[in-house]
């Protein structure tokens, strides 16, 4: 096993690459409170522009074969082992983002809002039981979440 450090926008930068929750690990459960932290370490971080520790993440990597693209390329699957509540988090969060922005832009543009693409590849593969919520957060249809949610609710709060 070897350590090497590096930047989350690194990590995310990886092409070919889907990160795996296994089934052994717990469910997601962070609060608003984890959430609301974990931005205010962002936001310290961008006004001081120095780095930060997050935590580590400890994956396994495996070698898939992508049978839609057929590509000679492999997909590259990250079993996450540790530090997968804080990339849940993190993926929710561009999510709000990249929703919050896209939404600005068509307003400010007169344009209607972009149709959800159902079939876009996700590259966060959630437990069994966080896929749905995850899933209908990532296509813009978080309010057909039933339940309690930590998903959900996290992805409010940003």
């Amino acid at each position: 096993m070897t350590a090497q450090p590096s930047t989350i926008n690194d990590f995310f930068a990886i092409t070919n690459t889907m990160f795996s929750i296994p089934v052994y690990q717990r469910n997601y459960t962070w609060s608003k409170d984890n959430c609301a932290k974990l931005l205010e370490d962002i936001i310290n971080i961008s006004k001081n522009e120095k780095t930060h520790f997050m935590g580590s993440i400890t994956y396994i990597l495996h070698f898939i074969d992508d049978d839609e693209k057929q590509s000679l390329r492999k997909l590259q699957e990250f079993v996450i082992i540790d530090g997968q509540q804080r990339i849940t988090t993190l993926m929710l969060l561009l999510k709000a983002i990249e929703t919050k922005t896209q939404d600005e832009i068509s307003r400010l543009l007169g344009l209607p809002k972009k149709q959800t693409e159902t079939q876009k590849k996700l590259r966060l593969k959630p437990l069994k039981r966080d896929k749905e919520a995850f899933d209908l957060v990532m296509q813009n249809r978080w309010t057909e979440i039933q339940g309690k949610s930590h998903i959900r609710e996290n992805y409010k709060f940003f």
